[in-house]
């Protein structure tokens, strides 16, 4: 899986820590179960005015949530498959050359600060970063 150096070319530290915490044992359930007593990361009765809140989805053999937006849901293997995702496009075959990687999440609709469009890193941007870093290069064509 990328690191946090390697997704911090490209994410603030913030985004990638809300991110992860979705990975993290309990932290569905508390946001399941909401309410006043709830400590999950996105009880309803804590977010701003006017901000969307997160929708549920149950299925008996697993359950989903949506704290970005109706269209990026997560659960909890959501987060590791995102890291592994961006590593694998940043695999040097996959990086120069006409290269492709077909991977889920696919993640080049995520802004540097947002996650939205099924994405919850910008893979794209941060295999671009790494490239620039890796070869000094100034720009990288995508």
């Amino acid at each position: 899986p990328a690191t946090d150096e390697e997704l911090f070319l490209v994410h603030p530290q913030v985004h990638v820590d809300r991110v992860m915490q979705f990975g993290e044992e309990g932290v569905l359930k508390s946001a399941f179960d909401g309410g006043e007593d709830s400590e999950g990361p996105y009880n309803p009765s804590t977010e701003d005015e006017g901000e969307e809140n997160y929708v549920v989805t149950a299925r008996p053999e697993k359950s989903y949530i949506f704290p970005f937006g109706a269209d990026t849901y997560v659960c909890k293997e959501s987060p590791m498959a995102a890291k592994i995702s961006a590593e694998e496009i940043m695999d040097e075959d996959s990086l120069v050359d006409r290269g492709f990687a077909c991977v889920r999440p696919p993640g080049h609709h995520a802004t540097t600060s947002e996650a939205m469009g099924f994405c919850l890193f910008n893979n794209v941007a941060i295999a671009a970063q790494a490239l620039r870093q890796r070869y000094g290069l100034q720009r990288v064509a995508v």
